[in-house]
């Protein structure tokens, strides 16, 4: 059925994703790369958790630029801080939030 084909594919890139995004990214080039494709990535991991636990996350405004980086490493970084925000917040009764906001520090 197609339902279980769309699963498969789904956990076959969910797969992919975690062996690409695990592994030790600190020989990887530098790469000019947009802030926002390291947020949406980083959220693709964590987001079902989040959710699953009534924790919310919100995203502010993204600007559209991009940073000289691994990329690999920004967005294990940025699961990290996530995962520790979510520990944090997920066990408060009254706010269970997490906010991303990009700052420009050239203002």
């Amino acid at each position: 059925s197609s339902k279980i084909s769309n699963t498969i594919e789904r956990m076959v890139r969910v797969i992919t994703n975690l062996r690409y995004f695990s592994r030790d990214a600190s020989r990887d080039p530098l790469l000019e790369t947009p802030i926002k494709e390291i947020i949406d990535q980083a959220l693709s991991f964590t987001k079902a958790r989040f959710n699953i636990s009534g924790v919310d996350i919100q995203v502010g405004e993204i600007p559209d630029r991009t940073i000289l980086c691994r990329p690999v490493l920004i967005i294990q970084a940025l699961m990290n801080l996530l995962n520790n925000a979510f520990e944090a917040v997920a066990q408060n009764p009254a706010e269970k939030w997490v906010k991303i906001e990009v700052k420009n520090n050239e203002e």
